[in-house]
């Protein structure tokens, strides 16, 4: 109920909520290169998470939406070849 509200609240405000997901620890910097790489007029609030066993690359996700630009995935679809 609360999340359904936080969205809500969020798309009143042209705020967008993002997770980016990468292997190693990044600076503020780089995340709010990647922030404003994704904000169309509208404010984008990125959380940033670190989970060494993508490997490499990263992973981003806004709301529903996953881009999964990972060296895992990368090498999942090469073994399927």
């Amino acid at each position: 109920m609360i999340s359904a509200f936080q969205t809500l609240l969020d798309e009143k405000r042209g705020v967008i909520r993002a997770e980016i997901t990468t292997a190693v620890d990044i600076n503020d910097q780089d995340i709010r290169t990647i922030a404003d790489g994704i904000a169309n007029k509208s404010r984008v609030d990125v959380k940033g998470t670190v989970d060494a066993s993508i490997l490499g690359g990263m992973i981003v996700r806004i709301g529903h939406d996953v881009v999964d630009m990972s060296l895992k995935r990368q090498l999942d679809l090469l073994a399927k070849v």
